[in-house]
C-alpha cells in the first residue's frame, strides 16, 4: 500500500499539528505502509520522519495561504 501526505510544514518548526503528522508518517511507515510526504521546502528546518520518502514542492503564496505550484504526476494514481 501506497499513501502520499500532503502537509507543507511537515519538515518545520514543532507544534502539534506537525508533530501529529510526523508521529502517524513513522507509525505507518513502521507498519509497512509505503509513505510519501508533500512538504514546502522554503519551511524545511527538520530531518525527514524515519522511513518516510519526503518530496520538496515549490508553492506560491496568495495572501496568508501558499499553495503548490506543480505537484507530482505520482499523486494522480497513475
Amino acid at each position: 500500500m501506497r499513501i502520499t501526505h500532503y502537509q507543507p510544514q511537515l519538515l518545520g518548526r514543532d507544534s502539534g499539528t506537525v508533530n501529529a503528522g510526523r508521529g502517524w508518517a513513522e507509525a505507518m511507515a513502521r507498519l509497512g505502509v509505503d509513505v510519501s510526504a508533500l512538504v514546502d521546502r522554503s519551511t524545511s528546518q527538520r530531518p525527514a520522519p524515519e522511513g518516510v520518502e519526503v518530496v520538496g514542492l515549490k508553492h506560491s503564496l496568495r495572501g496568508a495561504l501558499r499553495f503548490p505550484r506543480a505537484p507530482p504526476a505520482s499523486i494522480g494514481g497513475g
